[in-house]
């Protein structure tokens, strides 16, 4: 168990995409790229033919705004697909797991208790490569609960104890999702409906630290929670 005290007194933040790890490469893609090779690289399977033609819709139309991004010469970055191309934007909101207005009230909260925070940062570098520091855990996929506040939380933890330690470790986004309680509503309502980073690192401290991913690992890709 990683055990928190003055870890995570520092702030950093982790990007991570959630998606399955065998997605075809942006530079791979081209119009050629039919929605019948997606559906066989993903293990796609539906539940009926008209189904499958608002699939292959909206599979359709999201593939041409990725190409049109990936050959536009002003981005600095590519689009690639993943198992949520074929996904209706309800759905997408659905694995947000975080509710934007309640997040922005829990600021101005802050912001009206006049807390501030300033740092001197000129002797930090322009940039830093996190991949090259082996201090980030391979990209995860959290299914259909919107847990992403517990997995930004976690993998932020991960990585301050390889940046203190030296050791990388998957750490248990389960032990957060299940123990966290949201009776405020931060963020959501809790568990698969949303929470927030805040309230996940005060719960880690109440409760002296965090398990491994392989001692409490992940169980609620189909949407539900535990029990801690």
């Amino acid at each position: 168990m990683i055990r928190l005290t003055t870890l995570l007194l520092g702030c950093l933040v982790v990007a991570s995409t959630v998606g399955a790890t065998k997605a075809t490469k942006w530079f791979e893609l081209s119009p050629q790229y039919t929605f019948e090779k997606y559906v066989k690289e993903f293990g796609k399977v539906y539940g009926s033919s008209s189904e499958k033609a608002m699939r292959k819709s909206i599979f359709s139309e999201r593939l041409d705004t990725i190409l049109k991004h990936n050959h536009n010469d002003l981005y600095t970055w590519k689009r690639g697909v993943n198992f949520m191309t074929d996904r209706t934007m309800e759905e997408l909101n659905s694995f947000k797991g975080m509710h934007s207005g309640l997040l922005y009230q829990s600021h101005k909260r802050r912001q009206l208790s006049g807390s501030k925070f300033s740092a001197n940062i000129s002797s930090l570098p322009k940039s830093v490569d996190w991949r090259s520091k082996n201090v980030l855990t391979p990209v995860k996929n959290q299914g259909q609960c919107g847990s992403c506040w517990t997995f930004a939380s976690t993998e932020t933890i991960e990585s301050h104890v390889a940046i203190k330690t030296g050791v990388l470790q998957e750490l248990s986004e389960q032990f957060i999702l299940d123990c966290t309680p949201n009776p405020k509503q931060c963020g959501g309502t809790g568990g698969c409906q949303g929470g927030t980073a805040e309230l996940a690192y005060t719960r880690l401290k109440e409760l002296g630290g965090i398990p491994g991913e392989y001692t409490y690992p992940y169980i609620s890709g189909t949407g539900q929670a535990g029990k801690c």
